[in-house]
């Protein structure tokens, strides 16, 4: 090897056999795109895990790297170590000469039984398109730096799981993903760390985990296609609808432009919605490239595509939304998708069919995704979306929580020039817990939601139940349509995001007071919190001095005895 550019690796580690070790190492410099000639090792058959006895007739085999540097040099030494270091410090994988969107770094590997990867998700980062998967980011000013609740969808935890596979076991195709199921979808206000163990579990099945600190769980099964093995042409099986379908009332383009369905630009891939019946509907979705989404990853490559996958959830909230009027439905869980060959190129528009089981408590879907020559690439049985019935005026908040004030004056008490008062509606009272969590992104910005969090936490702690959280959110959310009711009374026509109202307790002044700054004029807004014996509901009063408040509360308080509050009582008793 005089003359030529090359490397001793060394087999030297307690515990390992010095073929896994050298594979390793070859593997190493491999996916970091050193030019290793896997042929000269291993007699054309890649980096696939062969039988040890196989691989020890071979250990004489000289290892050439194809390099650039003419002879062997200091510099070409510690060129390898910065790769390396790289490799581990979370440098863009590169495996096969391709580069996987959705793997930062590989934590372990042995190649053909187990693997283990980390990628790290943020949204002011390399992942913009995470704000484009925000439950409330219509909550927030345009350019004010806030988010709403980012949510990682379950499609991405599939394609990064088939994106492991991929690494694991190299040109082999993926077959089938089953019993895929998700246990909690949003984020932490922090850049998330997710992390993939993928194992081989039998000849041509793997089992993954997705996991993270914050609790965000999704397992499936991965069944690989044979190794030589190619898709067959598959004819579609999917009995068409039953009912003629009828023209959507709504253009696509309208139902994401108003929020219906909460999408951002990057991950609207339905072009239209070609009809819908009872049970079905039929649309044509477009592959989106995986350049538009990241910064910082040219040439990412996805195996399914997530965008792709995930408007099949889109798919069945623009069916809610037309057919039922109501969008209430989150990707819970999907029994099985089959892929018949690799994904269509960037930009291809395929055609959907979806046929809807049921759609009581969890409405159950299957689809079938077609290609131009009306063969199937994609079926994906039993998607289970969890259903979450909304009250109207709360449906009517989440679409638009800037121009939306649902607590309305008390009908008790009259309002003073200078002075509102508001009640909490009677459907609150009926409000489920789960609602919470996702309220407080539509009522408060990041440094609220830190505050609120850290109550989270110390009530837990203190075993403090989630309804009594429950109830702070409400008073938040009451408080703050007394100030905003209070601008509107004022003339104010700006829109008014909750999130900018930014509440401090006033505890010198006593229980129940509260400051806030105007967002949008200039000065301080004052706020009480009373308890539920006016009207039996409970009540926030908003003005601009505490003077002013505390004369209302004068008023109203001496009201209650002689002729106006007996006229009061019975106005009660009539409310209640």
């Amino acid at each position: 090897m005089r003359g030529e550019a090359f490397v001793v690796l060394s087999l030297e580690r307690a515990g390992r056999h010095g073929v896994t070790q050298l594979q390793e190492m070859v593997a190493r410099l491999w996916v970091r795109g050193i030019p290793v000639k896997p042929g000269m090792f291993f007699e054309g058959r890649g980096l696939s895990v062969v039988e040890e006895e196989e691989e020890r007739a071979r250990l004489e085999v000289p290892i050439c790297l194809n390099h650039p540097i003419a002879q062997v040099s200091k510099e070409f030494e510690e060129k390898i170590k910065v790769e390396l270091k790289r490799h581990f410090g979370g440098e863009k994988l590169v495996t096969e000469g391709r580069r996987w969107a959705l793997v930062d770094r590989v934590l372990e590997h042995e190649l053909g039984r187990r693997i283990r990867v980390e990628r790290t998700f943020d949204c002011w980062g390399g992942d913009p398109w995470l704000r484009d998967h925000s439950l409330a980011e219509n909550a927030c000013r345009p350019g004010s730096g806030e988010h709403g609740m980012i949510m990682l969808p379950l499609s991405f935890s599939v394609e990064m799981v088939l994106e492991v596979a991929a690494m694991l076991f190299p040109g082999r195709e993926v077959e089938r993903v089953l019993k895929c199921s998700a246990r909690l979808w949003a984020m932490a206000e922090e850049p998330l760390v997710a992390e993939v163990v993928l194992e081989r579990v039998g000849e041509n099945e793997l089992k993954g985990t997705l996991r993270s600190a914050e609790g965000i769980h999704t397992e499936m099964e991965v069944i690989l296609r044979g190794e030589g093995k190619k898709a067959k042409l598959e004819r579609p099986k999917m009995e068409k609808p039953g009912q003629k379908l009828r023209k959507p009332k709504h253009t696509i383009r309208e139902i994401y432009e108003t929020g219906a369905l909460f999408h951002g630009p990057r991950l609207q891939c339905i072009r239209e919605v070609k009809g819908l019946s009872e049970d079905g509907e039929l649309a044509e979705l477009e592959m989106v490239a995986a350049g538009s989404l990241f910064k910082g990853r040219d040439g990412a490559e996805f195996v399914l595509n997530p965008v792709f996958l995930d408007g099949l959830a889109q798919m069945l909230g623009v069916w809610f939304y037309e057919v039922k009027g109501n969008l209430d439905a989150m990707p819970l869980r999907v029994e099985e998708i089959q892929m018949f060959g690799p994904a269509p190129a960037e930009g291809t528009i395929l055609r959907v069919r979806m046929k809807l089981r049921h759609y009581h408590v969890t409405a159950w879907g299957d689809f079938e995704v077609l290609r131009s020559d009306g063969s199937v690439w994609l079926r994906v049985n039993g998607w289970q979306s969890f259903r979450y019935p909304q009250p109207k005026f709360l449906s009517a908040f989440v679409q638009s929580p800037a121009d939306c004030i649902v607590h309305q004056s008390s009908r008790v008490w009259r309002e003073r020039a200078g002075m509102v008062c508001v009640e909490r509606p009677v459907e609150f009272e009926h409000m489920k817990v789960h609602s919470v969590p996702t309220t407080v992104y539509f009522l408060m910005g990041r440094r609220e939601r830190a505050w609120f969090l850290r109550q989270v936490k110390a009530g837990a702690e203190a075993e403090v139940s989630m309804e009594e959280l429950g109830e702070r959110v409400l008073d938040v959310w009451l408080l703050k349509d007394a100030a905003r009711k209070l601008l509107r009374q004022e003339g104010c026509a700006e829109k008014l995001y909750p999130t900018e109202f930014v509440l401090g307790e006033a505890a010198e002044w006593g229980p129940g007071w509260y400051r806030c700054q105007d967002p949008v004029g200039a000065g301080e807004l004052v706020l009480h919190l009373r308890g539920k014996k006016w009207g039996g509901r409970r009540v926030a009063l908003a003005g601009r001095s505490r003077e002013e408040l505390k004369r209302g509360l004068e008023e109203m308080e001496a009201g209650e005895e002689g002729k106006d509050g007996e006229a009061r009582e019975e106005r009660q008793d009539r409310y209640a």
